[in-house]
């Protein structure tokens, strides 16, 4: 069992889920986080627009959908930037 520290997590969370390259999804108060469990680090992370109540999907070809109470998210599995996203505002 290990433990592993993740700053600045507030409200609600969502479900955890499991990248193609085995790293964790982590939707925890306002952001997606990467983390990977080998090197106990995270790699990425991006905050929503909002709270994050849902599980993250992981596609086919590793694309990872996520949102938060006010966004919808498209991932490229290997950046941390969104392909895609719709906020409140309607920007793409």
């Amino acid at each position: 069992m290990w433990t592993a520290e993740i700053p600045n997590c507030y409200g609600e969370n969502g479900g955890i889920a499991i990248a193609q390259d085995g790293s964790l999804l982590l939707p925890i108060g306002g952001c997606l986080y990467d983390y990977d469990p080998v090197a106990r680090d995270i790699r990425w992370r991006y905050a929503y627009h909002g709270s994050s109540r849902s599980t993250p999907l992981v596609a086919a070809d590793g694309s990872i959908y996520a949102g938060g109470s006010q966004d919808l998210c498209a991932y490229r599995s290997d950046a941390s930037f969104a392909l895609y996203q719709d906020t409140p505002s309607g920007s793409r």
